[in-house]
């Protein structure tokens, strides 16, 4: 009584539909072990080594604003994390400070993308992977905290972000009061 093309579009219609529903309960039930069960991930980071110095902005600007170059100590155990609904895990170090032109400045000097539970747990010493940089010379003499952050990236739903919040979790340093404009080490051993 109906034409192929009808048929088609009835079936169509009801495996969207259908698929709808199953990937709406999948994120609300993974929401839901969230709230149920939060993760209740361990972490500690320890900065080891801190160099400070000034770079130009540009090459056709000297004005300068302070870099630095840090070594990090950093343990994780976000095992915790996965369910069904996780895909991967992004984690950063985020070094956050005050200044007088603002009153939080957050950067992010490390990150990983964990995609499994065997990746979750990891005691690193690992050099920052991005500068710690700072606008003008505001960084010298001045206090940063460190702490992780991890972003929890489902299959399907909400991302959800999370802060390290526990004291032990977090660790805060005061920057050299000079600029170190020696070569760092890894210079140093190309040189005779």
């Amino acid at each position: 009584m109906h034409t192929p093309l009808e048929r088609l579009q009835a079936t169509t219609t009801s495996a969207c539909t259908v698929g709808f529903l199953m990937c709406t309960l999948y994120a609300l039930s993974s929401y839901g072990i969230h709230h149920v069960y939060p993760p209740n991930p361990t972490s500690s980071i320890a900065v080891k080594a801190v160099r400070l110095n000034q770079r130009t902005v540009n090459a056709t600007n000297n004005r300068k604003h302070d870099a630095a170059s840090l070594e990090l100590h950093i343990e994780g155990d976000f095992r915790s994390v996965f369910h069904w609904n996780v895909k991967q895990v992004y984690i950063s170090c985020v070094a956050s400070y005050v200044t007088e032109a603002f009153a939080l400045n957050e950067v992010v000097v490390w990150d990983r993308i964990v995609q499994n539970p065997s990746e979750a747990l990891f005691v690193i010493d690992v050099p920052s992977k991005y500068c710690l940089e700072d606008i003008g010379d505001s960084l010298r003499n001045r206090e940063v905290t460190f702490l992780l952050e991890w972003h929890v990236l489902p299959f399907v739903g909400i991302p959800f972000i999370y802060r390290s919040t526990r004291p032990s979790e977090r660790t805060t340093i005061r920057m050299p009061a000079e600029y170190d404009f020696s070569l760092p080490n890894f210079f140093k051993t190309f040189m005779p």
